[in-house]
């Protein structure tokens, strides 16, 4: 009885000694991050940005690639966010994503096996814009276009006589701008173009849509003299 009372309480003195002299990292052992959710992966300009979830106890996450029936390798091993642009894939190729969480106390136990795939595809600038009309009303010229395969936003550009284009809106979002800042009698000639992550759209309507304005009182119109 007494040797069973001597073993017990060696263990128990063990036990205390590996807590206090590092006991805490290895009660720690088992608070690994929990498993990444992937959210997708998305082509731009810069290459594929791949997109997850922050996994409770991650403090940096490993992105692993693979393409066709290869092994998953890292391609990222400290990423601190919840994204990752992979600027390293090659147009044309099919690849599959998968991320990891990692604190003191190591890796994720599991991950997203299947992962997430994209075929990296180069993103193209915008369309040529197709202007539609400019119309004068109470609050300025209303100015009119179809959307552009490719446009994000829109730049609209006025000029009038033999001045230079120059933008009256950088970040339009739908297919129509009211110009607030006209004057009254003068002609103006708008144009449009669109814009993306790539840039903007080569061409544009050089000869633009043009239209004087006229100042709308309760709904009727008065022009304003030339003078």
């Amino acid at each position: 009885m007494k040797k069973v009372l001597k073993i017990n309480l060696v263990g128990a003195i063990f036990f205390l000694l590996v807590c206090i002299m590092g006991g805490q990292d290895y009660v720690m052992a088992d608070n690994y991050p929990e498993t990444v959710t992937i959210v997708g992966a998305v082509n731009g300009v810069d290459g594929i940005t791949i997109n997850w979830k922050a996994a409770n106890g991650a403090k940096t996450y490993i992105v692993y690639r693979k393409s066709g029936s290869g092994n998953w390798y890292p391609v990222e091993t400290k990423a601190t966010g919840t994204s990752y642009v992979d600027k390293t894939c090659t147009g044309g190729t099919k690849y599959v994503y998968t991320v990891r969480g990692e604190n003191e106390a190591g890796l994720s136990p599991s991950f997203d096996a299947k992962g997430v795939s994209a075929v990296r595809t180069k993103v193209s600038v915008p369309e040529t814009v197709t202007l539609v009309s400019a119309v004068n009303g109470v609050d300025g010229i209303n100015i009119n276009w179809k959307a552009a395969n490719g446009a994000k936003t829109y730049i609209v550009y006025r000029k009038s006589g033999s001045g230079n284009w120059y933008p009256v809106e950088t970040k339009a979002t739908g297919t129509s701008y009211v110009d607030k800042t006209c004057t009254g009698g003068t002609k103006y000639v708008y144009t449009v173009r669109g814009e993306n992550e790539a840039g903007l759209s080569p061409s544009f309507d050089a000869k633009g849509i043009s239209i004087i304005r006229k100042m709308i009182i309760n709904q009727e119109e008065w022009e304003t003299p030339i003078l």
